[in-house]
């Protein structure tokens, strides 16, 4: 017999156990990573959700910081008498900017604003004697959840200066005033950088530091004859006198997720001419 052939041959042996186990041990991986992905994914999954959630709540977050930065930026330029930099706090490029100054009107757009910000503002407080300083107290901020647009609503205890020669015709000498009332500002995102966007001052009190608000009559409101030629004029806001009540212009802005582009916005046309809007008493407004 053929010594050869009563040889086992080991080598082919090895590579079939070999063969063998690689394989049971391929399909015990996959066994276990099946396991392990039916519980890891499901977590991966959540602690992405939540750091996502935690990267927009920060991004709003740093968004609620600019906005109250480029309002208190606006009314410190006002003050110093830097009315170019007032200016370019509006989103000069967006459509719809606009300013409500109650007592004059609605100023739409980069012109209309450049107008009364910045020329008109040079002429009653740019020189000598004359001091603006309006503090934005009590803040109401609210960014949108999509981090483009956010509503604030301040409170305002303006004190001016106005020189002599740059009021009315009745105030020929140096004029002490008070400038009292809320402020509401909407705001949005323009070459990346946040901007104000709609902004309406409405006065509940403006009157000489010598005369009491509670004696004030609505006849006795000072107006500038200067002033420039607004877009439109609004109805007066229930200004303050002794016979008014406790009272809100608008409500304080509330969580909202996007700007809705239908709504009526801080100086929109619409908002601006409701009449009923300036005629609810305290009870009839919501607070968030």
């Amino acid at each position: 017999m053929d010594q050869k052939k009563q040889t086992f041959n080991t080598d082919n042996i090895v590579q079939v156990i070999d063969a063998w186990t690689n394989e049971t041990i391929q399909e015990k991986l996959k066994e276990q990573n099946s396991r392990l992905n039916k519980k890891l994914i499901p977590e991966l999954k959540k602690e992405i959700a939540v750091r996502e959630m935690q990267e927009r709540v920060l991004a709003r977050m740093e968004s609620d910081h600019e906005v109250r930065n480029i309002a208190a930026r606006f009314v410190l330029s006002l003050k110093g008498g830097l009315f170019e930099d007032a200016y370019e706090c509006f989103a000069l490029k967006t459509k719809g900017t606009r300013a409500v100054i109650e007592k004059y009107g609605v100023y739409e757009g980069a012109k209309q604003l450049k107008a009364y910000f910045v020329d008109y503002y040079r002429k009653i407080g740019g020189s000598k004697g004359c001091f603006i300083e309006h503090e934005l107290t009590t803040p109401v901020v609210e960014v949108a959840g999509d981090n483009k647009t956010a509503k604030a609503m301040f409170l305002s205890e303006g004190v001016l200066a106005v020189a002599p020669g740059n009021w009315m015709d009745t105030h020929e000498a140096a004029c002490s005033l008070w400038q009292i009332g809320p402020w509401y500002m909407e705001f949005i995102k323009e070459d990346g950088l946040w901007k104000i966007w709609h902004l309406t001052i409405y006065d509940d009190i403006e009157t000489p530091y010598e005369q009491s608000w509670s004696e004030f009559k609505e006849h006795d409101r000072i107006i500038h004859a200067d002033a420039p030629e607004p877009s439109y004029t609004v109805p007066d806001q229930n200004y303050f006198t002794a016979e008014r009540k406790p009272y809100l212009h608008k409500e304080p802005p509330c969580a909202y997720k996007t700007y809705d582009d239908n709504e009526e916005g801080a100086g929109s046309k619409a908002n601006a001419g409701d009449k009923a809007s300036a005629g609810n008493e305290a009870s009839g407004v919501k607070v968030c």
